[in-house]
């Protein structure tokens, strides 16, 4: 963190916060390092039921099958919490999700 006593004489002017401002400064320039690559994976089981002319279409999804959890973001300002992620910025938890399409013949756009 920077005073204004620090940076006026190099920006010729008070800060816009005034004489007792603060400027937190980045260390590290955002957007040039970044976390291990993002790697997930995942699944879908559908099967298709006929039952009379309509269509029965169930699925079950699982999201982040292997349950990965990489650093989306990090804090990238000198101080205690250095370098640290950020609260809420990992990958979110393996996830199921359950769903059932059921398809008549009328919304196939086949004649009745």
């Amino acid at each position: 963190m920077a005073t204004n006593a620090q940076i006026a004489p190099s920006l010729g002017r008070n800060l816009a916060s005034g004489v007792n401002g603060t400027v937190v400064i980045d260390l590290i320039a955002p957007y040039t390092q970044f976390e291990d690559r993002i790697n997930q994976l995942d699944f879908r089981l559908t099967r298709v039921f006929k039952i009379n002319r309509a269509r029965l279409e169930g699925m079950v999804d699982l999201y982040n099958a292997l349950n990965a959890s990489p650093i989306l973001s990090m804090n990238t300002r000198y101080g205690a919490s250095w370098l640290r992620p950020i609260q809420g910025a990992r990958r979110p938890d393996r996830k199921v999700r359950r769903a059932v399409h059921v398809l008549t013949a009328a919304a196939k756009g086949e004649s009745a």
